[in-house]
C-alpha cells in the first residue's frame, strides 16, 4: 500500500505541474482574487511554489462546504422513561444545509411518547426507533415514516423494522434506539464526523449558485465536482477506473477492458487529462483506444498490471495524437495472449512521455510488440523495459514522406527476447532516434538492433544514436548481430552513431558479431568497449560500405577485430624464367573475415575506403641460383609501382635460398585491388618463390 501511495501521489503531481506548465490557471472560483499558479521553469519555482500553497489552499479548504456530517452533539443516552435528556446538534444535512436542535443554539429533549411518533413501546412491548435531523420544516420528511418531534429538527422513525433509507436534506444522529416498557434502553451512535459527498447522475445536478456544494457525479461523465457560484467545475483532474467505473484488477474478474474503455471514453469527452489504473492483475478480453489528450497511470509496473487472453489486436492503441501526456506506472503481460496479439501501438503520436512501463511475454514472431509509425515525433521513453518478447520494439515508415523522427529511449531494457524473432528493437526508414544509457542483454533474436532500409523505399535512415548502452550476451546464434545497419541497393544506410558502448560476450560457442555493417554511409563507431571470447567486434558484409570513421581503442585489445584483415600463402612453388615477371599465386586463404580475396586471380579487392597495412614475406627456394637478382612488386588497380606510388622491393641474393620482407602502408578507396607479381632480373639464371611465401592486407583506420 505505500508503494502505491507514493507511485500515484508521484504521478499525480507529474499531471499537475505538466497540465499548469501548459494551461496556467488557478484554483479560485468565479469572479474572486486567486493566486496564480508559479512559472515551473523559473530558478525560484520550489519557493514561489510553497508561498501558493500557503496562500491559496486555506482559500480551498474553505469552500469545500461538508455535507452529511455532525460537528458536534446530536447522541443521547439511555432513560428511565421514554423522555430522554436534552442535547443539541451542530451539523450539515446531506444538502448541505446547517442545522441545530431548535434553529438557534439551544437543546430539546425528546418525548417518545409524542402521540405522532407512533413509539408504542412507551407503554408496553419493544419497539425500534430511528432518529435524524433536518432543517426541512415539515411534520413529515419526504418519502419515509420520519416525523417531526414538536417544532425541533429532530425527526423520529418508529414505523420501520430495519434500517431506513436517510431522507433527502437530513444527517444521520442515532438508530437503532431500544425501547422497551416505557423505556429507552439502548442507543445506538449513527453520526458522521466526516464529510460525506453527495453521489447522484449528471442529469440530477443541482441549479449552480450555492458557492462551495460538492457532489460525486456516477454516470457517463464521473468524478468530484463543485459548485462555484456560476457553474459546476470537476474537481479532481483524474477518472479513477475502479472508483468511476467499478474496473475489479483481481486476477479472476474477467474482460476489465470494458470499464476500462468506459473511463478512458470518459476522460476524452469530459476533457478530463488523466485515468487511473487499479493495482492489480487487470484481464482484458480485448484492448481498448486511448483518446488523444489523455494520460494513462497506474501504481508502477509490477503494481498495475493489463493481462490480455486476445489471439488478435492490440492491448493499447493511441493513433493522431500531438498533446502532450503521460503514460507510466503499468505493465502489459502477454503471457496469456496468443496469436497475433500485441500490446501498445502508436500512430502519428507526438509529445508522449512514458516512463516505468513494461511489456512482456508476447510470442507473435510476425507482430511486433510495440509498433510506432505515422508521423510521430518528440516522443520520450524512459525505463521502459521490454522482456521476453518474439519480436520486440519497431519503428517503421508508413510512406517516403511520412514516418517517425525525433524519439528519445533512456534508461530503458531490452532483454531475454526467445530464439525465432528476427530482431529486439528495429528501425525501418525512420530518422533522429537516440538510444542512451540502455541495457540490451540475453536477446536471442537474431539481430538485437536492426537499423535498415529496404529497397522498396526511399527515406534514408538519418541520424540515429546509440551512446552509453550496454550490449550483453545477446544473439547467441551463429551470423547474429548486437547492432546490424544494413541499407538497400537504391538507398544507403546513413549517418548512424554508435559511440561510447560496452559489448560483453561470455558465453561459450556463440559466434555473436557485435557491430554488423553493410551498404551503409558516414556510419561512426568510436570509442566503444568489448569483451568476448568469441565473434568479432566489427564485421562487414560483401556490399560496400562508405566514409567511415572507427576508433576503439579499448575494443581493439580485444580477440577478433572483425574489420577486413587478409592472410594468404602458397602451397606450391612459383618458378620464374630468367629476366622474367609473373603475378604470384595465391591458393591457400587462411584468413578472410569480409571476403575480399578471390583465389582464382589472387586478387584482394577493398570493399572498405581506408588505410591499410600490407606486408609480404618471400621465400627463395634453394633452386634459385645465388647471386640472382630478384624483386617482389605490389599492384594496385592493375598499375605497376612505377605508375605513380612506390611499393617495389628488389634484392641481390646473397645464397641461393633467402627470405625477405616487403611492409607499406596504402589507402585504399572501395573498389581498389590489390595485387603481388614477383620478377627475376638476371638474364641467364632463373628463381623459384618457395612455398613459405605469405601476403597478408590488414585495415588499420576507416577513412573519407
Amino acid at each position: 500500500m505505500k508503494v502505491y501511495r507514493r507511485n500515484k501521489c508521484l504521478i499525480l503531481s507529474l499531471l499537475f505541474l505538466l497540465h499548469h506548465t501548459l494551461c496556467p490557471v488557478a484554483f479560485g472560483a468565479g469572479n474572486e482574487t486567486f493566486n496564480a499558479m508559479p512559472d515551473p521553469g523559473l530558478a525560484t519555482f520550489k519557493t514561489l511554489l510553497q508561498t501558493f500553497l500557503r496562500n491559496e489552499l486555506p482559500a480551498v479548504l474553505t469552500r469545500l462546504q461538508p455535507t452529511d456530517m455532525v460537528m458536534s452533539g446530536g447522541l443521547h443516552g439511555t432513560s428511565n422513561s421514554c423522555t430522554v435528556s436534552a442535547i443539541a446538534v451542530d451539523g450539515y444535512t446531506t444538502a448541505g444545509n446547517h442545522v441545530t436542535a431548535d434553529s438557534a443554539s439551544g437543546t430539546v429533549a425528546i418525548n417518545y411518547a409524542a402521540p405522532n411518533l407512533g413509539c408504542t413501546a412507551c407503554s408496553s412491548g419493544t419497539k425500534t426507533a430511528w432518529t435524524v435531523a433536518s432543517g426541512a420544516n415539515v411534520s413529515t420528511l419526504p418519502g419515509s415514516n420520519f416525523q417531526r418531534f414538536a417544532s425541533s429538527n429532530f425527526y423520529v422513525d418508529c414505523i420501520s423494522t430495519v434500517e431506513p433509507a436517510l431522507p433527502a436534506d437530513a444527517t444521520w444522529l442515532m438508530g437503532p434506539i431500544t425501547i422497551t416498557n416505557g423505556a429507552v434502553t439502548a442507543v445506538t451512535d449513527r453520526r458522521s464526523f466526516t464529510p460525506q459527498i453527495p453521489s447522484i447522475a449528471t442529469a440530477q445536478l443541482p441549479t449552480p449558485g450555492r458557492l462551495g456544494r460538492l457532489t460525486r457525479l456516477t454516470d457517463t461523465v464521473r468524478g468530484f465536482w463543485v459548485d462555484t457560484g456560476t457553474q459546476w467545475a470537476r474537481l479532481d483532474r483524474v477518472i479513477d477506473a475502479r472508483r468511476d467505473f467499478n474496473m475489479v484488477c483481481d486476477g479472476t474478474t474477467p474482460n476489465q477492458d470494458v470499464p476500462l474503455q468506459a473511463a478512458l471514453t470518459a476522460a476524452g469527452g469530459s476533457k478530463v487529462p488523466a485515468v487511473y489504473v487499479p493495482q492489480g492483475v487487470c484481464l482484458l478480453g480485448a484492448g481498448v483506444t486511448v483518446p488523444a489528450g489523455v494520460s494513462l497511470f497506474g501504481s508502477g509496473a509490477d503494481q498495475s498490471v493489463l493481462k490480455p487472453s486476445m489471439t488478435s489486436g492490440v492491448v493499447l492503441t493511441l493513433a493522431s495524437a500531438s498533446s502532450p501526456v503521460l503514460w507510466g506506472g503499468f505493465g502489459i503481460d502477454g503471457s496469456t495472449a496468443s496469436g497475433t496479439a500485441s500490446a501498445i501501438y502508436l500512430s502519428g503520436v507526438s509529445r508522449l512521455t512514458m516512463v516505468d512501463v513494461t511489456v512482456s511475454n508476447f510470442t507473435s514472431t510476425s507482430v511486433s510488440a510495440f509498433k510506432l509509425d505515422g508521423a510521430s515525433t518528440t516522443n520520450l521513453f524512459q525505463k521502459l523495459r521490454l522482456t521476453n518478447n518474439a519480436l520486440g520494439f519497431f519503428a517503421v515508415a508508413t510512406s517516403g514522406t511520412v514516418y517517425p523522427q525525433l524519439q528519445t529511449f533512456r534508461s530503458c531494457e531490452f532483454d531475454s527476447a526467445p530464439t525465432g524473432g528476427q530482431y529486439t528493437v528495429r528501425l525501418q526508414n525512420v530518422a533522429h532516434f537516440v538510444f542512451d544509457g540502455c541495457l540490451f542483454t540475453g536477446n536471442k533474436t537474431l539481430y538485437t538492433v536492426w537499423v535498415d532500409v529496404p529497397t522498396t523505399v526511399t527515406q534514408p535512415q538519418t541520424s540515429h544514436i546509440f551512446r552509453n548502452n550496454r550490449f550483453i550476451d545477446n544473439g547467441q546464434q551463429v551470423n547474429s548481430c548486437a547492432v546490424n545497419v544494413a541499407g538497400s541497393a537504391s538507398q544507403l544506410a546513413t549517418r548512424v552513431t554508435i559511440d561510447g558502448n560496452h559489448f560483453v560476450q561470455s558465453l561459450a560457442n556463440a559466434p555473436q558479431n557485435q557491430i554488423c555493417l553493410s551498404q551503409s554511409d558516414r556510419t561512426v563507431v568510436t570509442n566503444n568497449s568489448a569483451n568476448f571470447g568469441s565473434g568479432k567486434f566489427l564485421t562487414e558484409s560483401s556490399i560496400t560500405n562508405t566514409n567511415f570513421k572507427v576508433s576503439n581503442p579499448a575494443a581493439q585489445q580485444s580477440a577478433d577485430l572483425g574489420w577486413p584483415a587478409v592472410q594468404v600463402r602458397k602451397s606450391i612453388t612459383q618458378t620464374l624464367v630468367a629476366s622474367g615477371t609473373a603475378k604470384g599465386t595465391w591458393d591457400v586463404v587462411e584468413q578472410d573475415t569480409a571476403h575480399e580475396f578471390t583465389t582464382s586471380n589472387s586478387r584482394y579487392t577493398a570493399k572498405v575506403t581506408g588505410l591499410y597495412r600490407v606486408d609480404t614475406v618471400t621465400t627463395w627456394d634453394s633452386s634459385t641460383v645465388a647471386s640472382a637478382s630478384v624483386s617482389t612488386q605490389l599492384f594496385k588497380n592493375g598499375s605497376s609501382p612505377g605508375s605513380g606510388w612506390s611499393a617495389f622491393n628488389v634484392k641481390q641474393l646473397i645464397a641461393a635460398a633467402e627470405t625477405f620482407t616487403m611492409s607499406r602502408l596504402i589507402f585504399l578507396t572501395s573498389g581498389d585491388f590489390l595485387e603481388v607479381f614477383f620478377g627475376e632480373h638476371t638474364p641467364t639464371t632463373s628463381a623459384t618463390v618457395g612455398v613459405a611465401s605469405t601476403w597478408s592486407i590488414n585495415l588499420i583506420e576507416f577513412g573519407q
